[in-house]
């Protein structure tokens, strides 16, 4: 005959047996606790024709935010902002005669122009960041300082 030892501990450490009457020991705690995670999963498992197509759909549409609508701000050179600005002025046919830089942690990101419109430099999080070619300079100093 097999007899568990955690049915022996629990009649000499809990000795009502209630219905109405919350045991408190250590042993009830970790038995409820395995109880309402296997009711958990229970309820997963007998979801999951339900969850996962919403789960995928969830994804695919984060997924299509954050390669098409998040943004992070372009620096600019003064002279692009001042050039963007002689463009709105063309195309708008503004008469403002001054703009303001907009700045974000020290680096030009757009211009406001006095007629009220703002130009905010953005480029998707997912667009490399344009790479600088450095050339060698020995093709330039052969050649001025070749002895032809």
């Amino acid at each position: 005959m097999f007899i568990s030892y955690d049915i022996i501990l629990l009649k000499h450490i809990c000795l009502k047996k209630d219905i109405l009457y919350a045991c408190r020991t250590q042993i009830h705690v970790v038995r409820n606790m395995w109880k309402v995670f296997a009711g958990m999963l229970e309820t997963l498992t007998n979801n999951l024709e339900i969850l996962t197509p919403t789960l995928l759909v969830c994804f695919a549409a984060y997924a299509m935010w954050y390669f098409t609508s998040a943004k992070c701000y372009a620096p600019l050179t003064l002279k692009e902002a001042r050039l963007l600005w002689r463009i709105h002025k063309q195309e708008a046919q503004c008469k403002a005669k001054k703009w303001q830089k907009i700045m974000h942690k020290n680096k030009i990101i757009g211009f406001e122009c006095e007629c009220g419109y703002k130009h905010v430099q953005k480029r998707p999080i997912t667009a490399n960041t344009p790479t600088l070619h450095i050339h060698s300079q020995t093709p330039i100093y052969k050649k001025l300082h070749s002895s032809t």
